[in-house]
């Protein structure tokens, strides 16, 4: 993964990066570490705090639950915040994306990411 993102980066002008090289950066440098203390912390905090044991299906239940409700709200305006950085819009008209599709993506992520998730803990159980 470093190998690609660094043979893929360009540089055009003292450091600007291609801004296709935008989307490599932000999930080796964001989503991958982030994710990953993320859900490791999440393991724990079900299995200490609310003494759930793993791979039952109340454990999975709270586990998506907390994603849904407490990082996947940060984790979809990062995304719309990225995106819209990555295609060359300014500040303003990042607020304006946020403000109009945050929402509905959040209502309709909140419909079908829990199902998925609940769907591939099965598969792992």
């Amino acid at each position: 993964m470093i190998g690609v993102s660094i043979g893929r980066m360009k540089i055009k002008n003292l450091g600007q990066l291609e801004k296709g090289s935008c989307h490599e950066y932000i999930g080796f440098g964001f989503v991958g570490p982030l994710g990953h203390f993320w859900y490791e912390g999440l393991d724990k905090f079900i299995k200490m705090r609310l003494q759930l044991r793993p791979k039952t299906a109340r454990f999975v239940a709270a586990k998506v639950a907390m994603d849904g409700l407490i990082f996947g709200p940060f984790d979809l305006f990062v995304f719309f915040t990225y995106m819209g950085f990555c295609t060359g819009k300014n500040v303003a008209q990042v607020k304006e994306d946020v403000k109009r599709d945050f929402l509905p993506a959040l209502i309709v992520e909140g419909g079908i990411w829990p199902s998925f998730r609940l769907q591939i803990s099965d598969m792992f159980r």
